[in-house]
């Protein structure tokens, strides 16, 4: 993903079932992940893509991470 989010990846000594939602500012879900990654640090890209396939517009977009150690939440701007 792009900007750089490495404050925000989680990372796990075991695999776990982690659940990444990239939305609006308003709540919109451009893209989820919902997997079971392996032991280590958890890396995911995004194309900065909507569902339709389409760049998503300039603005804010939050990132939320659900995993069974707890739940993270970031917002970034998009210019």
């Amino acid at each position: 993903m792009s900007p750089n989010m490495c404050n925000l990846c989680p990372r796990s000594v075991h695999s776990m079932r982690v659940k990444v939602v990239i939305m609006s500012g308003t709540g919109y879900a451009f893209k989820t992940y919902d997997q079971v990654f392996p032991a280590g640090l958890i890396t995911l890209y995004w194309d900065g893509k909507g569902p339709e396939g389409k760049p998503v517009e300039s603005g804010l977009i939050i990132v939320s991470i659900l995993t069974e150690d707890g739940y993270h939440a970031k917002m970034f701007t998009i210019l």
